[in-house]
């Protein structure tokens, strides 16, 4: 497995031989490749582009307020750790359009964002469920710090298992006793569904995403592809309020999506049609 340098193996080695706890003694190397990142896989230049609807409803359940937001995300450049993006995104609300300035974002390979440190532990062997399959993982908790804030993520990662971070359960909090600020869990659901595209069936995935806090809580289903640069490529998403009542719902889909002109692992630009039976 990939996830430390030649050298740090050796070392931890060595330290096993000491201590049979040493093995999770140099926690903060520990990172996952960047082959399993869903940008840093590509070379820059690969983009996608996504067009979100989204639906704001009154306490009768009627549409009160209908948006639409085209985003194109593009790989600019990969560096050590991380990458960065270029996202362009314009927004019609009521008629109006809106165009957002262009953003440059940096995100790490471990989905860290600009300014944030994360320190990894290995846990351990461990397992998820997987339409009724035990998928075995490798267990790692993960801290990260932030402005006022500190989120721990515990992750359950397969090398040979796309989309390889099977689950995730994130807990953020203010660093005193009050309850968590958010808490979501994010999970593989189902795997190796095939889904037509103008050059082929790629195989997507289903993941589940249940985030909680004091406002509300927000439910998404999401189709993940390895094959796509950003890896979305669909998802349905629903926000409830504290009472339960649903107050927004969303949609994404994929519109289109390319790679670098010196690199085609896959046609170079796709478009979705449909998800096969």
């Amino acid at each position: 497995m990939r996830l430390l340098p030649a050298i740090l193996l050796c070392l931890v080695a060595t330290l096993v031989l000491v201590c049979p706890m040493a093995s999770y003694a140099l926690a903060e190397e520990v990172r996952l490749p960047r082959n399993h990142h869903r940008w840093a896989r590509f070379r820059p230049g690969a983009w996608s582009r996504v067009r979100i609807v989204t639906k704001t409803l009154d306490e009768k359940g009627t549409v009160t307020t209908t948006s639409t937001t085209n985003t194109t995300c593009g790989l600019l450049r990969i560096e050590d750790g991380g990458c960065t993006l270029k996202i362009d995104r314009t927004m019609e609300v009521a008629g109006k359009v809106l165009d957002a300035k262009p953003q440059e974002v940096w995100r790490g390979f471990n989905d860290e964002k600009e300014g944030e440190t994360s320190t990894w532990r290995k846990n351990g062997p461990g397992a998820v469920v997987i339409d009724g399959e035990s998928v075995p993982c490798d267990v790692y908790e993960v801290e990260t710090a932030m402005e006022n804030q500190s989120r721990t993520t515990k992750v359950y990662y397969s090398a040979h298992r796309a989309p390889f971070v099977l689950k995730r359960e994130i807990i953020s909090t203010d660093g005193t006793d009050k309850p968590p600020l958010v808490q979501t869990v994010e999970e593989v659901v189902a795997t190796d569904l095939p889904y037509s595209t103008r050059s082929g069936v790629l195989l997507t995935s289903i993941v589940k995403t249940v985030r909680k806090h004091a406002q509300g809580t927000t439910i998404t289903t999401a189709l993940h592809c390895d094959q796509i640069p950003g890896g979305i490529v669909s998802y349905t998403l629903k926000e409830l309020d504290a009472s339960g009542r649903v107050i927004r719902r969303s949609t994404l889909e994929l519109i289109d999506y390319g790679f670098s002109t010196d690199r085609r692992p896959f046609p170079n630009r796709g478009r979705l049609r449909r998800r096969s039976s």
